[in-house]
């Protein structure tokens, strides 16, 4: 479940479990069956792109800081997914899913495929996709997909990720390229430095605003507090953010709660 909002709150709940073209109030509903070394997961579950700005989840993300991707495709789809564990860090994932560009799940034949790979560690960690995004029967948006993180001192990261759209003779026609830099000067502040540049005007199928620009540039500081004593639950930030393609320059400010609920 999430926190869409909408000038239109019918619509979160129309066809809850039927429609793959929108985001609806269901983000997750997933069942994990794990045997040794592998794990099978079924049901509505994230689609295995391979970018760490996609491995928050969309509350904890900056709608001003993200690429267009991210704040506009349906990236919660049906389908499943067999992931095989390389020792403590890394693992492999083969994935199949619907399509953000069909309305019902497999009906017309429509569907994203995707393999994954990553490592998440305390040093260096990346991940990378290769995904096949179905916007027609047999026909495919090709994404390459990469990330790679370096902590170190205990307290920096630094971070990229780049995507690419290729063709079927593999010429990169569009992408998308964004760099981070992450500072955590306590355990109660977080200061997080990022940019990105984009060239997504002929994605098939998407049809957003964004994608109009030629040569979109974005970039932005956030800033993160956690005031509670015992625990991170409370997020207080505040996020200033320039984009040429859209919004100009923004200032927003918020708080997040996540809410825990044990049942023993």
């Amino acid at each position: 479940m999430n926190h869409w909002l909408s000038d239109e709150p019918a619509s979160l709940y129309q066809d809850t479990f039927f429609h793959c073209d929108v985001n609806t109030w269901c983000d997750w509903a997933n069942l994990t069956y794990s045997l040794g070394d592998f794990s099978f997961t079924a049901g509505k579950c994230f689609t295995s792109i391979g970018l760490w700005e996609m491995d928050a989840y969309d509350y904890e993300s900056h709608y001003d800081l993200n690429t267009t991707i991210w704040n506009e495709m349906p990236v919660y789809q049906w389908g499943g997914d067999v992931t095989l564990n390389h020792g403590e860090y890394a693992s492999s994932t083969l994935q199949l899913v619907s399509s953000p560009f069909t309305v019902k799940p497999f009906q017309d034949g429509v569907h994203t495929a995707s393999v994954l790979t990553r490592r998440d560690a305390d040093d260096i960690s990346y991940l990378a996709s290769l995904n096949f995004v179905g916007y027609e029967r047999s026909h495919y948006i090709k994404m390459l997909n990469a990330g790679l993180t370096y902590s170190f001192a205990d307290c920096y990261t630094v971070g990229a990720d780049a995507s690419w759209r290729i063709d079927r003779d593999l010429h990169v026609n569009e992408g998308s390229f964004t760099g981070t830099f992450e500072y955590d000067p306590s355990d109660k502040l977080n200061l997080i430095l990022k940019a990105g540049v984009e060239d997504c005007r002929e994605l098939n199928g998407f049809n957003l605003p964004l994608y109009a620009v030629d040569g979109r540039f974005f970039g932005g500081l956030a800033a993160h507090y956690f005031p509670l004593r015992d625990n991170d639950a409370l997020r207080l930030h505040a996020v200033v953010a320039y984009d040429n393609g859209f919004a100009g320059l923004s200032i927003n400010v918020g708080a997040l709660y996540n809410l825990t609920i044990n049942i023993k």
